[in-house]
């Protein structure tokens, strides 16, 4: 009779690793009292061993679902749909199931969608909010029974990841300024990090605010690039333009739509025209000319998020703790706009 093979258990790995078996606990919780090396070489005999965690039990010794909430605004947005990719697959290797809500960019659907959320009881909550402005960052604040962390966006109070849009802005002004730019112009909203830091470091250079442009709608979600076309070709007819005109876009899907209305206006890029996106997604290598933009490191950013909610989730702490924000920098990607 074939023997079965040997169930491998904490005890295992942790005299293989040469560490307690309370150790080892902590390191497949990420808790934060682990040393790195401590943390590595726990790991090593976990993947050699090929150890599978009883999740189980550990919910129903820890009174925890394994169940992590995430809310985004537009899933229809690759960016968003990239961040997510990552969050899952971070989340499924530290034990956890996600629960997906997309909130279609409305903040009155945010608040139902965290009721509903928190009615499952989930662990933990990663949100990307609807707009800078939104009232459920607020309550998420105050609500101290929830561990939570927002994505993509700062807010004092709270635990954040993000990259920093103000910084974004200034390197798409730095481009335009060393590409011979004139007439300069932001495709999104005035109250937007990524125009503030734009139009900051324009003016620091000498541009006069008559050349500085915000067009656009306020409401984002589901414009895409179709809505980019008309509100570019519509300017861009009934505005006279001195030079070489730089537009700066709020995200890259709305830059692929003004590539399609500078090239039916018969305007030569990057001659005539420089386009700069922002998050640097896929298809900025697939339209034609490929799409200079401004680059998030997206995958860090859902580590240093899924890292920063457990270590809430796992802490034994009740003392309220300072919010902890992680902005990481943006960079260029130069291509042929």
């Amino acid at each position: 009779m074939k023997a079965q093979p040997k169930h491998v258990t904490m005890k295992d790995i942790a005299d293989k690793a040469g560490v307690s078996q309370t150790t080892v606990s902590r390191v497949l919780s990420n808790h934060p009292s682990v040393t790195p090396q401590k943390r590595r070489e726990v790991m090593l005999w976990v993947k050699k061993l090929n150890f599978q965690p009883n999740y189980a039990a550990r919910v129903l010794t820890a009174s925890k679902s394994q169940l992590i909430g995430v809310m985004l605004p537009d899933l229809q947005n690759p960016y968003f749909t990239e961040i997510l990719f990552h969050l899952e697959r971070i989340c499924a290797y530290h034990g956890y199931n996600i629960l997906v809500a997309n909130s279609n960019g409305e903040q009155q659907r945010e608040k139902s969608i965290i009721r509903a959320l928190k009615a499952r009881q989930i662990d933990g909550l990663l949100v990307g909010v609807a707009h800078p402005e939104s009232e459920i960052v607020a309550a998420l604040r105050e609500d101290k029974s929830l561990p939570k962390v927002v994505i993509t966006q700062e807010h004092e109070g709270i635990d954040c990841v993000a990259v920093s849009h103000e910084a974004g802005g200034k390197l798409a002004a730095e481009y335009f300024l060393d590409t011979g730019v004139n007439e300069f112009v932001f495709f999104g909203t005035s109250y937007d990090p990524k125009f503030l830091g734009y139009n900051k470091r324009l003016r620091e250079n000498g541009v006069e605010s008559e050349k500085i442009h915000v067009i656009g709608n306020e409401d984002w979600f589901f414009q895409t690039k179709q809505r980019a076309y008309r509100v570019l070709s519509q300017y861009l007819r009934s505005e006279k333009l001195e030079g070489k005109t730089g537009v700066y876009c709020v995200g890259d899907i709305y830059a692929v739509g003004v590539i399609q209305a500078a090239l039916d206006l018969k305007m030569r890029i990057p001659e005539d025209i420089s386009i700069v996106g922002f998050d640097n997604i896929f298809i900025c290598d697939a339209v034609t000319p490929r799409l200079t933009s401004i680059s998030q490191p997206i995958e860090q950013i859902a580590e240093s998020a899924v890292d920063i909610l457990l270590r809430q989730i796992d802490s034994d702490d009740e003392a309220e703790a300072e919010a902890q924000h992680v902005v990481f920098q943006p960079e260029l990607i130069r291509r042929d706009t």
